[in-house]
């Protein structure tokens, strides 16, 4: 059974129990990294619950400032507005009926896109977390199964809905990305996953994370490679920023493949 609005709010919450707020200086001998990593990914999932469910609340362009800027103090101003959403009994009482319908939650029309599917292994997840949070901090939505649908979606439960939920989320996905590395090459879903995009047309890259060439399937090879340093481009025939990438639109027409961004028009034989 799928949580509801209230059940995820709750559990938000509940986990600041447990969560220290973020500091910027450390005694000696504590790494700063990981004593504020705690905080750090709950004002990620507070993001992902905010883009779900909080857009159109009074308090939403605070909490939309609140996570664009990130400063030190937002996971305790978060915490803030949270409780206040809380307290908002017309607002909860509108929400209650958000998991009633019979139509899955994932197939809902007011589920919103994402920009990117990242495909992975579940034993990369510790790698995939600075990848996921440079997408974040560059404006983009990313989907990874384990932060998006974690309360629904239970590794060791996988079946033929946890493929359903998989497809939807893939097909709501602008780009998709494999999260190339040693592991993946292990994964049975990554492949899956991979051949669904395709067949959908979605526009495929590949951030290569570690792995040995040599045995690596070669489909991989076909597809571009996306790169992050102080932003995010893809390496397909030239290097062009993601975000410019993403608006490219390519249309088979006569045989030919033509590339199109804007009103620019490029044909490949």
């Amino acid at each position: 059974m799928m949580a509801t609005f209230e059940e995820q709010l709750n559990s938000l919450l509940d986990r600041t129990k447990n969560i220290k707020s973020p500091i910027n200086t450390a005694p000696i001998g504590t790494n700063i990294n990981e004593y504020n990593r705690p905080s750090e990914i709950w004002v990620n999932d507070v993001e992902i619950f905010y883009n779900n469910y909080l857009k159109e609340h009074s308090l939403g362009s605070r909490m939309k400032s609140i996570l664009f800027h990130r400063s030190l103090d937002a996971y305790s101003q978060l915490i803030s507005c949270l409780e206040s959403i809380k307290n908002d009994q017309a607002f909860m009482d509108k929400m209650k009926g958000v998991s009633t319908e019979a139509v899955p939650k994932y197939q809902e029309k007011s589920k919103p896109e994402f920009d990117v599917f990242i495909s992975h292994n579940s034993q990369d997840e510790d790698k995939i977390v600075e990848f996921y949070k440079k997408l974040n901090q560059n404006g983009y939505v990313a989907y990874i199964d384990w932060v998006n649908d974690k309360f629904d979606l239970k590794r060791q439960w996988c079946n033929a809905s946890t493929a359903e939920v998989i497809k939807e989320r893939i097909k709501q996905s602008k780009v998709f990305i494999i999260f190339l590395s040693k592991s993946t090459l292990k994964s049975q879903w990554c492949p899956w996953e991979l051949g669904y995009a395709d067949a959908l047309g979605k526009k495929i890259c590949v951030f290569q994370y570690d792995y040995d060439r040599k045995s690596a399937p070669q489909f991989y090879e076909g597809y571009p490679r996306v790169y992050i340093d102080d932003k995010i481009w893809v390496e397909d025939e030239e290097r062009i920023e993601f975000e410019n990438w993403i608006s490219l639109r390519r249309e088979k027409q006569n045989g030919k493949e033509n590339e199109t961004y804007g009103n620019d028009t490029r044909s490949h034989k």
